[in-house]
């Protein structure tokens, strides 16, 4: 039997499965948070990334899902991610083979590429904020780096912080 390219309904309505929302192509393995949200861990050839879904929010563009890590060796990134797993905080492990190491992007995967995306969604809008307050450092920085990167100064233009 080949690999699997999306996982496919199991008797849900075809709005509220993973495979319409085009966001479990190659995927490895779920968790399961609470309040509905799911933590795919896809993976393939030069791609790794676990998108977060909620199962309550079925009509969210994938372009707003949030992406944890990334492929490569840096810190939160996966090169060969097998498993994932939630501590009852919430908290995210995975396991890479080709790193030989489990990994822990963070509380709730609150790496800096989060931070970083969580700017752009925000910057996006049409009312900007005044400031982003960041539930952890690691968000901030994040957030902070892709800000300047994209030409806004701070704390003139916008005002970052972390806690």
């Amino acid at each position: 039997m080949g690999r699997p390219y999306g996982l496919l309904r199991a008797g849900y309505p075809f709005l509220k499965t993973l495979s319409m929302r085009r966001i479990t192509n190659y995927p490895n393995d779920v968790a399961i948070g609470d309040e509905g949200r799911i933590y795919i861990l896809c993976r393939s050839e030069g791609q790794a990334e676990i998108r977060v879904w909620s199962f309550d929010d079925a009509e969210r563009l994938t372009d707003d899902l949030i992406g944890i890590g990334g492929y490569g060796s840096d810190e939160g990134k996966f090169t060969w991610p097998v498993n994932i797993i939630l501590d009852s905080e919430e908290n995210i492990y995975v396991s890479d083979e080709a790193l030989h190491r489990i990994l822990e992007p963070g509380p709730s995967g609150w790496t800096p590429d989060l931070g970083e995306r969580g700017a752009q969604i925000l910057m996006s809008q049409a009312l900007k904020p005044d400031a982003i307050v960041c539930a952890s450092d690691r968000l901030a920085i994040g957030a902070m780096g892709w800000l300047r990167q994209n030409g806004y100064r701070i704390p003139e233009d916008i005002a970052v912080t972390g806690f």
